[in-house]
């Protein structure tokens, strides 16, 4: 099982900026570029000219660096071993510059460790999940079900394509009147939610009462229950209308994210 990009990544990339941008609260977007290549944006929605770009190439074990200097644009690529090469917009040799070089360098030799640890080899090999859509999709899950607060993990499927784990937790702190008793003794929810893009459908696997449940998500808007032992069958009464919504909504999040 190979895990990928989780939320706690970003934690760490806003600590090692704030080591030398301490005033500024960046945003950080995070993008595939390519088969093991990353790109993170820290955005200063205040002042663009703090922004800076990283970009990290697992394969040849490279990181550059991207922003603004009195001198104009300049990038920073850094190889191990304290090795800087910096070059300005036109990709020309510069020397390193006095505004930001010593500050783009420090995050350099911060940054590749870290980025070396997350993604060199396989780990990130075959795709990427960004914060935008793990907030979206467990968004979409609290919804359903109000009384849970879920996490989220990330793995492949045999197609190489997105199979979404979600682990629900009780909210302890939340009193509501929920319509199924089920739920009301459920201390936590565990499901998976397979993604298709190919065969374009999902399908959400579960357990309960010590019952295997699937339930399929066509792009045409279908939708079927199946078991272990009945290919087809009604929707449970206890949850069937809270996971046909996650997966009337999730499948187009999928898509907007995973085109293939």
């Amino acid at each position: 099982m190979k895990f990928l990009l989780t939320s706690d990544f970003k934690t760490v990339a806003t600590e090692i900026a704030s080591l030398v941008f301490p005033k500024t609260e960046f945003q950080v977007l995070f993008k595939e570029t390519g088969i093991g290549k990353i790109s993170i944006t820290f955005k200063n929605p205040k002042h663009f000219a703090d922004n800076f770009r990283i970009k990290f190439c697992s394969k040849l074990k490279t990181l550059t660096i991207s922003g603004y200097s009195k001198e104009g644009i300049v990038h920073l690529n850094y190889l191990p071993e304290n090795n800087y090469d910096w070059r300005n917009g036109g990709e020309y040799t510069i020397s390193k510059p006095s505004s930001v070089g010593e500050k783009f360098e420090f995050l350099a030799s911060k940054f590749y460790p870290v980025l070396q640890e997350y993604y060199l080899g396989d780990v990130f090999e075959n795709f990427f999940i960004s914060q935008e859509f793990e907030t979206a999709a467990t968004s979409v899950v609290a919804e359903a079900f109000p009384q849970f607060h879920f996490s989220l993990s990330y793995s492949e499927n045999v197609e190489k394509e997105p199979c979404l784990n979600f682990k629900g937790q009780r909210n302890e702190t939340k009193i509501l009147n929920f319509r199924q008793k089920t739920f009301q003794t459920t201390e936590s929810i565990l499901f998976n939610v397979d993604f298709r893009n190919r065969a374009k459908c999902l399908a959400i696997n579960t357990r309960w009462d010590g019952e295997q449940y699937v339930l399929f998500y066509y792009s045409i808007g279908t939708l079927s229950w199946s078991t272990l032992h009945s290919d087809k069958i009604n929707p449970p009464s206890a949850f069937g209308k809270e996971f046909e919504s996650i997966a009337v909504k999730l499948y187009p999040l999928l898509q907007e994210f995973f085109p293939g």
